[in-house]
């Protein structure tokens, strides 16, 4: 399958850990291993209660793998709002929580050709 393909199948069944999980596969197999680990470390992630202990060391490497290649995994949609204003679920961008004043105006970008597999975007008005 194309790196496309495994897009399109995510897309299609956001619910779907099996795509995601046959995608780190993929990605690991083509050299992107940092891609690969963070997508299996948020499905980890995903069911976890907030008093897990296995949670803290998750968060942690989570947190280095974002730091590191966030805006790198977010390509175009950096064009949307700033990589901060973006989180991301199960290994991808799912939505994005911003004030007004810092979304990118005049730029037309469809979330959908972006592949979100989830767009859930709040606005929080700013004063």
């Amino acid at each position: 399958m194309s790196h496309e393909g495994f897009l399109r199948a995510i897309y299609d069944k956001p619910e779907d850990d099996a795509p995601r999980r046959s995608y780190a596969d993929w990605l690991h197999e083509h050299g992107d291993a940092d891609r690969a680990e963070f997508i299996r470390l948020q499905i980890k992630l995903a069911p976890l209660d907030l008093d897990d202990p296995r949670r803290p060391t998750l968060k942690d490497r989570e947190v280095e793998l974002m730091a590191a290649h966030r805006a790198e995994w977010l390509g175009d949609l950096l064009q949307i709002a700033a990589a901060e204003c973006w989180w991301f679920r199960r290994g991808f961008p799912t939505g994005l929580e911003w004030e007004t004043r810092r979304v990118n105006s005049g730029r037309e970008i469809s979330l959908q050709d972006n592949h979100l597999p989830e767009a859930d975007a709040k606005s929080q008005q700013s004063s």
